[in-house]
């Protein structure tokens, strides 16, 4: 069993690295050359506000239950993209390609998040959002890994 703050602390976690990824991607969105990668990038932080909002409304919920039993979620390191990428990703001279693998790793460790607060959740009702959550973060990095390509074989032509 995980204690409750634990868990508190987890979402509070999982919020504030939504609110980091709606200024990663309007800031890249602003910084954009092309109108696709622009909308791209637009599109994925209005979709990680929607994120944030729904964690705060679990927040809510569980702050307001009597005890927790959560499985999971006892290492928060483990979630976070490592120096050299956070390094890149607040660099105004980065590139588009060094922008996009950032990008990737940030939906990659946001899916593992919530698989796993997913899983521990004792509430089937809040294991379903994570999961839905987890399921987003999934199709946010196979749009930016497809994009990804489709930029490097820009470069490449």
């Amino acid at each position: 069993m995980v204690e409750q703050s634990l868990v508190v602390e987890a979402i509070k976690y999982a919020i504030q690295q939504e609110e980091n990824d709606i200024a990663f991607y309007q800031q890249w969105a602003e910084k954009s050359n092309t109108i696709k990668v622009r909308k791209l990038f637009e599109t994925l932080a209005g979709i990680e506000a929607t994120h944030a909002q729904t964690l705060k409304e679990v927040l809510a919920k569980e702050r307001n239950q009597p005890s927790s039993t959560w499985k999971t979620i006892t290492q928060l390191a483990k979630y976070v993209i490592d120096e050299e990428k956070r390094l890149i990703a607040n660099d105004d001279n980065s590139s588009l390609a060094q922008v996009f693998r950032v990008a990737i790793a940030k939906e990659e460790m946001a899916f593992k998040l919530y698989t796993d607060m997913s899983k521990g959740s004792p509430d089937s009702q809040v294991a379903d959002i994570f999961l839905g959550l987890a399921q987003d973060e999934a199709v946010h990095k196979l749009r930016l890994e497809e994009e990804y390509k489709n930029h490097l074989a820009r470069q490449l032509s």
